[in-house]
């Protein structure tokens, strides 16, 4: 596999509205434990969640997986769904976030950069439209559109 660095984005924790009327809104991370948390799935086990600690420095945490799938799509429409928090990109929630459905959970913990790149598969040369498409990501990446 070949790869492009792109640059990077937050990973945002946050839930819906009426989820957090019913269950209240987590003003701490060890409040997270009583709360329902939507987690991802790599095989054999859940996605950690990822967060800044009081240093500054990147940490991982194993809330409880209420739920878990193993695409994020369903991640996110379950939260939007209220069944409880997720920890997912800001480009993959922000529309959620403009129109209402989800509302960020956290802010100052949760700030963790994630990388973003663009993968493809290694040819010896490398394909017309996979070269237009990387082009293309690299373009929006740097005019901040992505």
């Amino acid at each position: 596999m070949a790869a492009r660095p792109l640059g990077s984005q937050r990973l945002l924790l946050c839930a819906a509205p009426s989820y957090l009327e019913a269950s209240g809104t987590p003003v701490s991370q060890s409040d997270l434990h009583h709360h329902a948390c939507i987690l991802g799935s790599r095989p054999g086990r859940p996605v950690s969640w990822r967060f800044l600690d009081e240093e500054g420095r990147v940490q991982s945490f194993d809330p409880p997986a209420t739920h878990q799938a193993s695409d994020g799509e369903v991640v996110i429409e379950m939260a939007v769904a209220g069944f409880g928090l997720c920890q997912m990109p800001q480009s993959l929630v922000q529309a959620y976030i403009d129109r209402r459905e989800l509302a960020v959970v956290l802010p100052d913990q949760y700030q963790v950069q994630s990388p973003l790149n663009a993968v493809w598969p290694t040819t010896r040369t490398m394909l017309p439209r996979v070269r237009l498409v990387v082009d293309e990501l690299v373009r929006r990446a740097d005019a901040g559109t992505l």
